[in-house]
């Protein structure tokens, strides 16, 4: 797997929370990419990151979407021995108090590929669909 830090600022700094969840997420995005690929990280708001993974048959594990939800979601999503590392980085996050979501697409169409993964920053509201 390749780490690309190029989008954030050097002298960007996280909170001791943030941090452990990103070292977790950087050892999922690697469970995330059998085939090798890329994980880039890029600042999203005053302390989040925005991790995106590329490759082939790059995509995150079924069990995280679940997990993001609450706490509660994550304990369920640990009965499927296969997909364990994604639930225990949504429950460092949810005990950490950092949140963890994934990045819902702004625009049609949305890129090919897994969506993106906010760590430190809350979501941007969905777009509306109604006037």
């Amino acid at each position: 797997m390749r780490l690309d830090l190029s989008p954030l600022p050097r002298e960007r700094l996280f909170s001791p929370e943030v941090s452990r969840v990103l070292l977790n997420v950087i050892i999922l995005a690697a469970a995330s990419l059998p085939l090798g690929g890329t994980l880039t990280l890029a600042p999203a708001g005053e302390a989040g990151v925005i991790a995106t993974i590329r490759g082939q048959r790059a995509a995150w594990p079924e069990t995280l979407a679940p997990s993001l939800g609450s706490e509660a979601a994550a304990w369920s999503a640990l009965d499927n021995p296969r997909g364990l590392l994604a639930p225990l980085v949504a429950l460092i996050a949810h005990r950490l108090g950092v949140p963890l979501a994934l990045a819902q697409p702004t625009r049609v169409p949305r890129r090919r590929g897994p969506l993106p993964l906010l760590v430190g920053a809350a979501p941007a509201p969905a777009a509306s669909t109604t006037r």
